[in-house]
């Protein structure tokens, strides 16, 4: 009977095991992990290797808080059985909940080879790698998912973030895209793309998803800050700031929108309010380079030219699109003695940035002795016109000195400004240092006098990147039909460019042939400047084109918004005195500008 009774004794045992994790599992499924864990905990007193129990436990303890206690529960299940692919995704997420993502990484690709179409673990293995910093891994990771589970919008959404960080900005839209048609309705995934549009220089849709995701979520910082820089590329900078405001109602202490509300604060000139905003996100964040390169920019612009160079070092680690070279073992050039040194000077922004800054080279090549070497890395086509106009420099190609070894100091063309333009009075007044080529400067003045009789006008009407972003920023050749129509001026295009079809349509409106120099602006930019030198005036956006005007000393009227760094607190740009700024404030009509442009241009003829 004894025998009897040990016999049916198991059975009921086993019964009992399974019905209090059965109960566990029902207080598991409510959320009760607390509860959960402590039924699991019952059984494993009776029976400490049931697995069913300990990865149970492991689990409750991983959704309660307590990843710690969650990996020592799921260790002890894996050394009783290794190959279980679910315990191994515990583990991997405990580790990482604990911030011990390589560890993490390891168990959930263990757990992946064990099962290859485990979805779940290629979502955690994708964030370690993530956290990890190692970004081709966690997007593969998240492809893979995303294979897995097409249908899947949270997969499709972490896959659109990994394409994000790895600035492959379309690929991402296309998966926020996607992530919202399988959920129209999460609103991270409409201010994520949001921001992605406003990067791919998209506002008006960028706007528009920002929108959406308010609508859906009022609370959502991230969408108020999107809104905000789509409002402020399409330069409604009151609206901008609002947006900015209404941001930090629900996130005060975030720094970077501190430091954007201080953007959109500097372009309507109230400089005190952003420099207090400025200040304020540096407390946050004392760290952030890009709010100090933003802070630069905005001393710059209020005349603080001391601070505002010093600051301005910190573009090169702001994550903008400035060009930062590496010299390993070469330190920067701060003004130490050169006697017997060589330095390398390199491009570092644009054609115009480059044109600008090198206007500080004369310093520095009078202040070296002669036994010091100078060396200039610039673009391949301004080669030419600055080994005329600076022969006491080596001008070079970029790249030219990437290996060579009798470099003494290096420093980027923009910081020389640092060194020689402190004050408004360290700017030289006589106009014009580039020295065009003599004899194709003379060709095409005597061309320019073939046109016919008057004033001599080069005209570039915008920029070369007119994306949606950029475009309420310069103008249209249509907007200067009253100019066009003045007797007396003969139009000569320095707008570089496919050009053609505008040209048309300006004559076709206004009867006005705007001539064109045979000449690739674009690309021969020796022969742009002694065509910009052969005129009696130059128009233009504030692009290349008008530093190349300013630089050569031809004068020059050129539109700019109002309150740009490089007017360095003045009503005009300091480096070109042969030029007249027409400074446009973000709420003013662009027809004001030209209209003044044009009265300008008048009084002259």
């Amino acid at each position: 009977m004894n025998g009897k009774n040990h016999v049916l004794a198991e059975p009921a045992a086993a019964i009992g095991t399974d019905q209090v994790i059965q109960s566990g599992l029902q207080f598991h499924q409510q959320g009760a992990f607390d509860k959960a864990a402590r039924l699991y905990e019952k059984v494993l007193k009776k029976e400490p290797g049931n697995l069913a129990a300990l990865n149970f436990l492991a689990d409750a303890r991983l959704r309660e808080g307590k990843p710690a206690r969650a990996v020592q529960t799921a260790q002890k299940a894996l050394k009783l059985k290794g190959d279980m692919p679910g315990t191994l995704f515990i583990l991997g997420n405990a580790l990482s909940a604990m911030g011990r993502h390589a560890e993490a990484a390891r168990q959930l690709e263990e757990a992946i080879r064990l099962k290859p179409d485990y979805a779940d673990a290629y979502l955690s293995l994708g964030n370690a790698y993530r956290e990890l910093g190692e970004g081709g891994k966690s997007l593969a990771a998240y492809e893979k998912l995303s294979d897995l589970s097409p249908d899947f919008a949270e997969a499709r959404f972490n896959l659109a973030n990994a394409y994000r960080r790895e600035g492959l900005l379309e690929e991402a839209a296309d998966e926020y895209a996607e992530t919202l048609r399988l959920d129209p309705r999460m609103a991270v995934a409409h201010s994520n793309l949001a921001g992605t549009l406003s990067k791919l220089n998209r506002p008006e849709a960028a706007l528009d998803h920002a929108q959406k995701a308010l609508a859906l979520d009022p609370v959502l910082s991230t969408a108020y800050v999107n809104a905000g820089n789509a409002l402020k590329t399409l330069g409604d900078l009151t609206a901008a700031e609002a947006q900015y405001r209404h941001a930090l109602e629900h996130a005060d202490e975030d720094a970077s929108t501190h430091g954007l509300l201080a953007t959109s604060l500097q372009g309507q000139g109230r400089f005190e309010e952003a420099f207090a905003e400025y200040a304020h996100a540096r407390k946050l964040d004392p760290r952030s380079d890009l709010i100090l390169g933003d802070l630069s920019t905005a001393q710059l612009a209020a005349g603080h030219l001391g601070e505002g160079w010093d600051n301005h070092e910190a573009r090169f680690k702001a994550g903008t699109n400035i060009g930062n070279r590496d010299f390993p073992g070469v330190p920067r050039w701060n003004g130490e003695p050169l006697d017997g040194k060589t330095i390398l000077v390199w491009k570092e922004q644009g054609i115009g940035d480059d044109i600008r800054y090198i206007s500080c080279l004369p310093d520095l090549l009078a202040a070296k002795p002669e036994n010091a070497t100078c060396r200039v890395e610039t673009d391949p086509r301004l080669i030419k016109l600055y080994a005329r106009s600076f022969p006491g420099a080596i001008i070079e190609g970029i790249g030219a000195n990437d290996a060579a070894e009798d470099i003494d100091y290096q420093i980027p063309m923009g910081s020389l400004a640092r060194l020689y333009r402190r004050s408004l009075d360290a700017f030289p007044a006589t106009p014009g240092y580039l020295v065009p080529d003599p004899e194709r400067r003379q060709e095409l003045r005597a061309w320019v006098d073939g046109l016919g009789e008057g004033l001599k006008v080069g005209f570039a009407w915008r920029s070369g990147n007119m994306g949606e972003g950029r475009s309420v920023h310069y103008t249209q050749i249509e907007d200067w039909a009253e100019l066009l129509a003045l007797k007396g001026i003969e139009l000569v295009n320095l707008q570089y460019g496919a050009v053609e079809s505008e040209l048309k349509r300006a004559e076709e409106k206004t009867g006005r042939v705007i001539h064109q120099a045979e000449l690739d602006l674009f690309n021969d930019l020796d022969g742009a400047a002694a065509l910009t030198a052969s005129l009696d005036l130059v128009i233009s956006a504030g692009t290349s084109v008008a530093d190349m005007a300013g630089a050569v000393g031809t004068p020059t009227f050129i539109y700019a918004p109002a309150f740009h760094p490089m007017m360095l607190g003045t009503d005009h740009l300091p480096w070109y005195p042969a030029m007249q700024a027409f400074a446009r404030k973000w709420n003013e009509p662009m027809a004001q500008v030209v209209e003044k442009i044009t009265a300008a241009l008048t009084a002259r003829l």
